[in-house]
């Protein structure tokens, strides 16, 4: 949708660029599931709504929180490409990040690097289960 000659810019730019201040931002958790971290941008398909994700143990449970801290630092990041002078908005990104790195922290304690960089010994990680193996399924494929 365009608006008319003068004013050519499409409907999404228009709107990032009238969030007002506050930015009301869905919770880590509610901004994965739907797949947007601003209230005021978010637009649910038709009558569809999101399946809320129930972790069956602590592991998957904290990997979860990991994906959702993963998300929304993703989100405002791309916010902040267009609107680096929102302080506030580069504020909750440096929040989110330092949160997100506690999390992995967390997970890596009690079950093992996530990726390379997490191992001091770079061939250690190999003896760790993968993250398939033993889970019964293959979400993490």
């Amino acid at each position: 949708m365009y608006f008319e000659a003068d004013d050519s810019i499409d409907y999404l730019t228009y709107n990032l660029m009238n969030i007002n201040d506050n930015n009301d931002l869905y919770s880590t958790k509610e901004g994965f599931l739907r797949g947007n971290m601003f209230k005021d941008e978010y637009m649910p398909y038709k009558n569809l709504t999101y399946i809320n994700i129930k972790p069956s143990n602590d592991r998957e449970a904290k990997l979860w929180t990991i994906s959702q801290y993963s998300f929304a630092i993703n989100d405002l990041n791309l916010y902040l490409d267009i609107h680096p002078e929102n302080n506030m908005m580069v504020q909750k990104l440096e929040k989110l990040i330092k949160e997100e790195k506690q999390a992995k922290e967390e997970y890596i304690k009690y079950y093992g690097p996530l990726d390379i960089c997490d191992v001091s010994n770079t061939f250690e990680w190999i003896n760790n289960p993968w993250p398939w193996e033993g889970m019964g399924d293959s979400s993490y494929v």
